[in-house]
């Protein structure tokens, strides 16, 4: 899964997205759940039970929007996403994750997702990564 924390609310990215279909060629996949939500929904902590994944990979453009996880995280709730009883919630970089929809910000969320997924470095590994992350 793949959300986006706001001051308050998430953003549950559905299947009609750049990244989620990036992330669904790569191989994982999406909760069936997704296929039924709106582009721009907007779920409470109450609602996150939508999120059955394994992982999760959470999103926020700066501190003032990460208030969700921020709260979220000391909650019951929160723990009893499986993607947190696995330990697998990682924070990714809003700017390629979200922002970055061309060659070179999918490059690194493949990286990403190869450091991530399979503990290893890409074979194929983005040489502007640096660069890109520095500069947005």
């Amino acid at each position: 899964a793949i959300i986006r924390s706001r001051a308050s609310l998430f953003n549950i990215y559905a299947n009609n997205y750049f990244i989620t279909k990036l992330v669904k060629d790569a191989g994982l996949k999406m909760p069936e759940s997704y296929a039924d939500l709106p582009a721009r929904n907007r779920t409470s902590l109450e609602e996150l039970d939508q999120l059955s994944s394994d992982y999760l990979f959470v999103v926020a453009r700066n501190d003032d929007e990460a208030g969700a996880l921020v709260d979220a995280r000391e909650t019951p709730l929160w723990q009893l996403l499986p993607s947190v009883q696995k330990d697998q919630v990682y924070e990714v970089e809003f700017s390629i994750w979200v922002s970055g929809w061309n060659v070179g910000g999918a490059n690194i969320v493949l990286d990403n997702l190869f450091e991530i997924i399979l503990d290893q470095e890409s074979p194929t590994p983005n040489p502007l990564a640096n660069y890109i992350l520095e500069e947005y």
